[in-house]
């Protein structure tokens, strides 16, 4: 998918590396209010673009269950960030998942009945 973004364009890839915040202004009383679209610069809006267009991409990629969970998501950084967590975990479910691996690597063994195409098979199921 990031491959497919990148392609699209630079911009849109940074977009989900850097993120995206709706633009805001202050009012004349000091408070912060989001400007209006019609007020944005041509790098505003072409930046508000990148960002649609990656978030667009994301959403065509992604099956039906992954897209119930980021779709109301507004940018697409917090998109990728929440498939990276839900595809892959947060870094302590990863460290268990590797260390589960490589036990598993580490107990293999080929049976002596066992033909290469079910042992290769096996060792194939555990690097999957």
């Amino acid at each position: 998918m990031q491959a497919y973004i990148k392609t699209m364009d630079e911009r849109s890839r940074h977009a989900i590396l850097t993120g995206w915040e709706a633009l805001r202004r202050d009012d004349s009383d000091g408070d912060i209010i989001l400007k209006n679209e019609v007020d944005w610069t041509a790098e505003e809006l072409a930046t508000s673009n990148a960002n649609t267009k990656a978030l667009n991409a994301i959403f065509i990629f992604v099956d039906v269950s992954l897209f119930k969970i980021i779709s109301n998501l507004q940018t697409a950084k917090e998109a990728w960030e929440a498939l990276q967590l839900f595809c892959e975990g947060s870094k302590e479910i990863q460290r268990t998942k590797l260390r589960m691996l490589a036990t598993q690597f580490e107990v293999i063994r080929m049976e002596e009945s066992e033909t290469i195409a079910s042992y290769s098979a096996k060792l194939l199921d555990i690097s999957n």
